[in-house]
């Protein structure tokens, strides 16, 4: 896991700083700030990524904890004479934590990645726009 560089709700709340830009500008011709805005919409994004992934490093670590804390628990205790059925269960039962702390590890991530697909549908949006009135400009000129 890399060592976490940007501060999320910081990232996440320029991110909706930019947002609400874009939306209170909706009726700009002002291309140059526009794109300005966009290009620091995209910086915040790569930005975003990165803890997107950091989230999936978290998740499958705890993920490869559990997987494995649990095999091993089973191993035990089938070799100490447990049935596997009583040793799945067993481990199960003694693992509910590390389960827990997966799940909420994967939850964090699911929204994380949920969210930057949104940002990313949002940014193509205000580039096609960007573009379109490039062209209209043009077509004018």
């Amino acid at each position: 896991m890399s060592e976490q560089k940007y501060n999320p709700d910081q990232v996440l709340n320029d991110i909706h700083s930019c947002i609400r830009w874009f939306s209170e500008n909706e009726k700009s011709t002002n291309i140059a700030a526009t794109s300005e805005k966009l290009d620091r919409f995209n910086i915040l994004l790569a930005r975003f990524n990165e803890l997107v992934m950091d989230a999936y490093d978290v998740e499958a670590e705890f993920e490869d904890d559990y997987k494995i804390s649990y095999a091993k628990s089973i191993k035990e205790l089938t070799d100490s004479g447990m049935s596997v059925n009583k040793a799945e269960n067993e481990a199960t039962v003694s693992l509910a934590d590390k389960k827990k702390q997966w799940r909420e590890a994967t939850s964090v991530y699911k929204r994380f990645k949920s969210r930057l697909d949104r940002f990313d549908k949002i940014g193509d949006g205000k580039k096609q726009k960007i573009s379109v009135s490039k062209m209209v400009e043009l077509k004018n000129v």
